[in-house]
């Protein structure tokens, strides 16, 4: 079967044809092509005001669909600047043969933040109420408002039935996220299953103060406490941090906890400094997914 970008041809193995997406904005890097899709062309009802999604098509034969969630803010595609947030990590996904859903959602406030308020901490699993209010658009949250529509889950499903192929769920793609979107594809990994899940610069969710007096010896949100259920196991699972970052304490903290291993499924760089494709110098947090030099690094963590 193929599928036409510009150009591009690519080979679905196993697949129905998929349609030629109309691409708002494009761009040919040298692992395939970005394609920039408002996503009110998947669905009339969703928002345009997260950005746009990217879709990457792979310059050799996809082997999977692979879906990355950004950080906090992040938009895959800022229509006025005309910049491609994750174009260094979006073309190590297509150098590995995934075609790439770089979604744009619900992310412009963070989870810990909103958590980190009066009104979150007193609201019991805070964090994992909100992640799974925007994953799912179930009204679970009274600190978020995200609609059915305005879901991660039905904005994947409807960017893949854009394109002409069939969602079969979450187990049937690898995911990974950058800071908040790293917690978001945990989320994923954990409730529902994945191919495979990696982590960029997190994840980490604070904890409530939910039941009183606060538990202030727990360390990290409830939801990342919860043995009843692990869909994906810890060995489908990869992570990249930064010494330098900030919250690298936490993320090492939810490394340990999830039963990963160092070395072996999280890797970390330590460097004095970074920067981005343009030579731009960035902090280390922005660094785990941005700063094009730690690409071995992140494959080691994420191509397995």
């Amino acid at each position: 079967m193929k599928w036409i970008i510009a150009s591009v041809i690519v080979v679905w193995a196993g697949s129905a044809c998929a349609a030629t997406p109309v691409c708002d904005a494009q761009k040919v890097v040298s692992t395939g092509t970005l394609c920039a899709v408002k996503p009110s062309r998947t669905d009339p009802y969703t928002t345009n005001g997260f950005g746009d999604h990217v879709v990457g098509t792979p310059a050799q034969p996809v082997r999977g669909i692979w879906v990355h969630l950004s950080g906090t803010g992040g938009q895959p595609y800022y229509i006025r600047s005309k910049r491609w947030l994750n174009e260094v990590w979006d073309a190590e996904v297509m150098g590995q043969g995934y075609l790439l859903i770089d979604l744009a959602y619900d992310n412009f406030e963070s989870v810990s933040e909103s958590c980190s308020t009066d009104n979150g901490r007193a609201v019991d699993n805070c964090a994992g109420n909100i992640r799974l209010e925007v994953l799912t658009g179930a009204n679970v949250s009274p600190l978020r408002n995200t609609s059915s529509v305005n879901s991660v889950e039905h904005r994947v499903e409807a960017l893949i039935e854009y394109l002409g192929l069939t969602w079969n769920g979450w187990p049937g793609v690898r995911v990974s996220g950058h800071s908040q979107g790293a917690g978001m594809a945990y989320y994923v990994a954990k409730y529902y299953g994945a191919q495979f899940a990696c982590f960029l610069g997190g994840p980490y969710d604070v904890a409530d103060y939910v039941p009183s007096p606060p538990r202030r010896s727990q360390s990290i949100a409830d939801w990342y406490l919860d043995t009843s259920i692990n869909e994906t196991l810890f060995g489908r699972m990869g992570a990249f941090v930064t010494t330098s970052d900030p919250n690298y304490r936490s993320f090492t903290l939810t490394y340990d906890l999830i039963g990963l291993v160092a070395d072996q499924q999280w890797f970390e760089a330590n460097q004095p400094t970074y920067h981005d494709a343009a030579g731009k110098t960035i902090d280390g947090h922005a660094a785990a997914a941005y700063d094009p030099s730690l690409a071995t690094l992140r494959a080691q963590a994420c191509f397995k």
